[in-house]
């Protein structure tokens, strides 16, 4: 919902940033061009295994929280007349490394949890910068514990869109199939109608292959109080909304107008059967909203 308290953040740990660009001092600053404040959410990203492993997480995770939600009503003029009059807080906020904070590791993160828990709760993101304790599966882990935050597991875990590079240590990959390649998928934390993680963390252990690399931190809060109003009331009154299924059943038209509906009916009837329990969310079968009268979409509830 639209409330000032934050119910979702989101840590950032770049541990593979250029030396060049790290400055020394532990203190908390603006980075350089950010706006506001974000109810970003952002994932995990790991790829080592190691070999001298504590405890393995993987395997008994709890589910995430239940999504509380709050859009009844919204009062979109009353809300970006707050955001404006408040401002918001810089976003992301990056903490640069020194050589002390490196030489202490994790106790370096334990010592200053509260504070950063603060911060984060301020500014919604917090870009962690030249900290050698993220740059290995075994620190990351040590990294996201020294915080006090637990993981829970990803709220599209049977979707077949998540997996684990690091299970022992609860780590997802971010979505990684050749299918998808050609689509911009950014970082992010999970949050769906039914479930949602209140905090996550990512991490870069190696720079990009081919090209690419960058990312993007979307301040929601800055976002929501920028856009047209009637821009929003729009979004609102078309309920626009992610589609997680979009299967095409031209042949049907090849069918007498009886033994067609019936068709369409068992169709969605089977897609509802197969895909909702896979992204463990409510769905709404719809027929041809997007030009294609013999789409069959598969699509969440508003939010």
């Amino acid at each position: 919902g639209m409330r000032r308290t934050r119910l979702i953040a989101a840590i950032t740990a770049l541990a593979a940033a250029p030396a060049a660009a790290l400055t020394v001092g532990p203190t908390l600053r603006p980075a350089a061009g950010a706006a506001q404040r974000t109810s970003g959410r952002v994932r995990a990203v790991a790829e080592l295994v190691r070999a001298d492993s504590p405890p393995a997480i993987g395997t008994a995770l709890p589910d995430c929280p239940p999504t509380i939600w709050d859009a009844d009503e919204i009062d979109i003029e009353a809300w970006q007349k707050q955001y404006r009059e408040e401002g918001l807080a810089v976003c992301p906020i990056e903490i640069h490394a020194t050589e002390a904070a490196n030489a202490a590791g994790a106790a370096w993160f334990v010592e200053r949890r509260e504070e950063l828990k603060a911060t984060l709760e301020k500014h919604g993101t917090i870009w962690f910068r030249g900290f050698e304790l993220m740059k290995d599966a075994d620190g990351f882990r040590s990294f996201w514990e020294s915080l006090d935050l637990d993981p829970c597991l990803d709220p599209l875990h049977t979707s077949g869109l998540r997996k684990f590079l690091s299970k022992d240590d609860a780590l997802y990959e971010e979505v990684n199939k050749e299918s998808l390649s050609k689509h911009y998928i950014g970082l992010h934390n999970e949050s769906t109608f039914k479930k949602t993680a209140k905090a996550g963390a990512f991490v870069c252990f190696k720079p990009a292959t081919g090209w690419g690399g960058e990312f993007f931190i979307a301040d929601g809060e800055a976002i929501f109080r920028d856009l047209d109003p009637e821009v929003l009331r729009e979004i609102m009154r078309r309920k626009v909304r992610i589609s997680v299924s979009n299967l095409d059943f031209d042949v049907l038209d090849k069918l007498p107008p009886p033994q067609k509906e019936a068709a369409m009916r068992k169709l969605e009837q089977m897609v509802a059967d197969g895909v909702a329990p896979k992204f463990d969310m409510d769905l709404e079968m719809l027929w041809g909203t997007d030009g294609r009268a013999m789409r069959l979409q598969a699509v969440q509830n508003a939010q």
